[in-house]
Order: structure tokens, then C-alpha cells, then sequence
């Protein structure tokens, strides 16, 4: 029985009805831009309609979440955060954070179905559901990850399985060079932290190597985006969460005097009320990434932090 078939059934709907529906969807697709928090262009993203939600909903609750990922895959799933990742590298001496293009859209249904068969013997049988139009159609947009569809970040989880091995693997290769290293992929943003000083080009260039190597041929690393840090020059930065000497994991220090401004205006009545849901977004993240520095807030804001609460329902 077909995903399709099997979604149909749990909805009570004839099969038949059901892919009619899916068909008639492909045309309810919407796009929208977001600008980009550099303020260097738009993020677009495809919005699905319902009947393709259904269809990747099931999809991921019944078969995807339980398909293995590399270790080195920090985003995405359960007790996925970007402390856990920060984490992965407070032994860490000096840095190197490189980017993927367009990741979402450059993985697409091949690269989903050879990752399948090469990595996944007990999942492969998901290859036949790559042959049936309504089922890719409700999982890709034009046969891609779209950023808006909430299968993508499964299926390139999956699908990036052997471009973190063979990162992983070079590594290990110059470990005698290198020293020791952590690294971990944060959806497109890749970290590696190593002992030595010295061999940032070197760390680069293991990763253009495994990106030339690796099957999925649309994958590239954005130039423009590679950054270097070292933990004793202060510049120790991993997915926004700054890595101390000590190997402490803390919120950036601007980010955490902006909260505190916004609390501060809030406890004394001046905040404007279009900014008390981004304060408690703020709070909320706080509370996730930086638990040490959200006890400081309660412990001084504590009645200002509980009416806000109180006051958002």
C-alpha cells in the first residue's frame, strides 16, 4: 500500500478523491518573501497547501524521523538546539564557520532516493513512493526542498549523510595535524573547531574536497560567508552563541544588553505594545539557549516577566 493510499484511509477519504485533491492543490501553492536579516535581499519561502501538509506530516511522524542522520547533524530533531550545538565545541581552540548556497532547494528527489539506497537498507522501499507524481508532488516543490515545507529539513538531514562522513572521515585523516576537533552542521552552517592554530585554509579545503566528492552535485559553500574565530582572541562564535575561554556557552553581548533595555522599558511601563510578543520571543530563547543568563533576568525582573506572561495569555 502506497503513502498515498495510507494517508487517504486514516482521512476516510477514497484514494482516488484524495490524489484528485492533490492534483487540484498544485495550484494553491504560495510564495512569499522574507527580507533577510542582513538586509541583503529576500528568503523565499513556499507555503504548502493543507493537502500536501498531510501528506509530509504523516510522512515524517511515520517513516522520516525515524530514518538515521550523521551524528554531526545538530538541527532538525529531537533535543536539536543551537546550544547543543555551541556545545559540540567549547573544547574547541580556533574556528572555522563556512555556508551552504541555497541548501533546501539544491537537494532533490534523486539525492533523496540514492541516499536511500546507500545509506538506508530499511528505508528503501520509500524509493518506489519517489515513482508516484501525487506523493513528490506533495513533498518537493518542482522536484526540490522548498524552505517552507516541513519535510525539507528531514529529507536533507538524510540526504547530507555522506557529505558529514566524508568531512568527518578527512578530519580524522589530519588529526595528527589538526589536533583535536568537533565538527557539526547546523542545517547549512558548518563548524569545525580544532586544538592547533595554524590550518584554517587547510580546514577549508577538506571541506571544498568533500563537497567536490560527495554525489549531491548542487551542494556549494557560499564564499562570502566563511568566518574564522579563536576562543582566546574573544571571537569564538557558534550559531550566535559565543564560546568562552573556559569553554562557558553565553548569548552575544549585545543581544543580552537589547533584552535587557526591552525588559527594563517593559518593567517601567514604556514599552510599546507592539514589542511585548518580541520580548517574550527574546525571553523564550533566552530561557532555551542561555539558561544561566534567563535566571539572572528572573531573579531581577521576576513580576515583570510573570505579568508580560500573564498579560500574553
Amino acid at each position: 500500500m502506497s503513502i498515498i493510499s495510507e494517508v487517504s484511509r486514516e482521512l476516510d477519504m477514497a484514494e482516488d478523491s484524495f490524489r484528485e485533491q492533490i492534483r487540484l492543490a498544485r495550484g494553491k501553492i504560495k510564495h512569499i518573501k522574507i527580507k533577510k536579516k542582513n538586509g541583503k535581499g529576500f528568503r523565499r519561502i513556499v507555503i504548502p497547501p493543507w493537502e500536501f501538509k498531510i501528506v509530509q506530516y504523516w510522512t515524517i511522524l511515520n517513516y522520516l524521523r525515524d530514518v538515521k542522520i550523521h551524528r554531526s547533524a545538530t538541527a532538525f530533531h529531537e533535543g536539536a538546539s543551537i546550544r547543543t550545538n555551541a556545545l559540540c565545541h567549547r573544547k574547541g581552540n580556533y574556528f572555522v564557520k563556512m555556508d551552504l548556497s541555497d541548501f533546501f532547494p539544491s537537494v532533490g528527489v534523486d539525492d533523496f532516493k540514492n541516499a536511500l539506497y546507500k545509506y538506508h537498507p530499511g528505508f528503501v522501499w520509500l524509493e518506489k513512493e519517489l515513482s508516484d507524481s501525487e506523493f513528490v508532488d506533495s513533498m518537493f516543490h518542482k522536484g526540490v526542498c522548498a524552505i517552507g515545507f516541513p519535510a525539507s529539513p528531514y529529507i536533507a538531514n538524510i540526504c547530507m549523510i555522506e557529505l558529514d562522513e566524508l568531512i568527518e572521515s578527512k578530519l580524522k585523516n589530519n588529526v595528527e595535524r589538526f589536533g583535536r576537533f568537533s565538527y557539526t552542521r547546523y542545517a547549512d552552517d558548518l563548524t569545525i573547531s580544532i586544538e592547533r592554530k595554524g590550518f584554517k585554509r587547510e580546514v577549508e579545503g577538506v571541506v571544498y574536497e568533500a563537497v567536490r566528492e560527495a554525489s549531491l552535485k548542487n551542494i556549494k559553500v557560499n564564499k562570502e560567508k566563511t568566518k574564522y574565530g579563536s576562543k582566546s582572541g574573544g571571537s569564538a562564535f557558534v550559531t550566535g552563541m559565543r564560546i568562552c575561554k573556559d569553554g562557558h556557552i553565553t548569548l552575544h553581548r549585545k543581544y543580552k544588553d537589547h533584552v535587557r533595555l526591552l525588559l527594563s522599558l517593559y518593567s517601567k511601563g514604556k514599552l510599546k505594545p507592539e514589542d511585548k510578543g518580541k520580548l517574550l520571543g527574546h525571553l523564550n530563547y533566552c530561557k532555551s539557549s542561555d539558561p544561566e543568563f534567563y535566571n539572572k533576568l528572573v531573579l531581577k525582573y521576576f513580576q515583570s516577566i510573570e505579568r508580560l506572561r500573564v498579560s500574553s495569555g
